[in-house]
C-alpha cells in the first residue's frame, strides 16, 4: 500500500480507490492505479459516532429525509447481486463533491436496459496490516450488458444501518470519466486505511 507509507498519511485515516476493466474475454484494458479519494462525506463522521458513543444523531438518507438514529453497532457497505442501494455505487453526475452529499447525484441503476449497469455483490475483505498501516478493502464488479457504451462520472459508497433500516451515502468522488463499452466489466475497489507515525519518539 505503498500511499498509504507516504509522510502525509502518518498518523490519518485515509481513503483510496482504484480499478480496472476487463473486455467480454476476461482480458485486462485498462488499469486504474491507486488513488487518494478527496471525499469522505458528513454521514461518514456522523455513523461513525454512532458505531463509538452512546449518541442520537439526526443524519440525511439516500431519501434526501433526516433520520434520528440512537447509537448502532452495526453499519454495512456490503451488499448482495443486483442491489444497488448499499455498497459501492456507480454515477453519472458531474456536480462537484460537498461534506453535504447524501447521495450520487445521479446513481447508475441495475439492469440490463439502456443505461444501467449489472450490479454484482459488494464485498468487504478482512482487515490487512503491515508494520505501520492497517487496510480494509471494499470491492464491486460493475457489468455493462445496456447494449451502449456507458461513462461513470461519480462513484461512492452507501452504507446499510440495521437498525434503523436506512441507508446513508458515507463517501463520493469524481474521478477521471470511466468508459464502460457493452460487454466490459469494470471492478471497483475503495481502501479505507490507517497509519501510525514511523518515527515516534518518547517526550519523556
Amino acid at each position: 500500500m505503498s500511499l498509504l507509507n507516504k509522510k502525509k498519511y502518518e498518523g490519518a485515516c485515509a481513503l483510496f480507490y482504484d480499478y480496472e476493466i476487463r473486455n467480454k474475454e476476461g482480458k485486462l484494458i485498462k488499469k486504474q492505479k491507486l488513488t487518494e479519494s478527496k471525499s469522505f462525506v458528513k454521514a461518514f463522521i456522523q455513523i461513525l459516532a454512532l458505531n463509538i458513543g452512546s449518541l442520537t444523531i439526526s443524519i440525511i438518507d439516500t431519501e434526501n429525509i433526516v433520520r434520528t438514529i440512537t447509537a448502532t453497532r452495526t453499519c454495512e457497505m456490503t451488499g448482495s447481486a443486483n442491489l444497488s442501494t448499499r455498497g459501492l455505487v456507480v454515477g453519472s453526475g458531474l456536480n462537484a463533491v460537498t461534506i453535504n452529499d447524501y447521495q450520487l447525484q445521479t446513481k447508475i441503476a441495475h439492469g440490463i436496459t439502456a443505461g444501467t449497469l449489472q450490479y454484482g455483490a459488494s464485498t468487504v475483505a478482512l482487515p490487512s496490516f503491515t508494520t505501520t498501516t492497517g487496510t480494509i478493502i471494499v470491492t464491486r464488479v460493475f457489468s455493462n450488458g445496456s447494449g451502449n457504451t456507458i461513462t461513470i462520472n461519480e462513484i461512492g459508497i452507501y452504507a446499510f444501518c440495521s437498525n434503523s433500516s436506512r441507508y446513508f451515502c458515507v463517501a463520493r468522488d469524481i474521478p477521471t470519466p470511466i468508459v464502460l463499452a457493452n460487454g466490459e466489466q469494470l471492478t471497483l475497489n475503495y481502501t479505507i486505511g490507517v497509519t501510525i507515525w514511523k518515527n515516534q519518539k518518547s517526550k519523556n
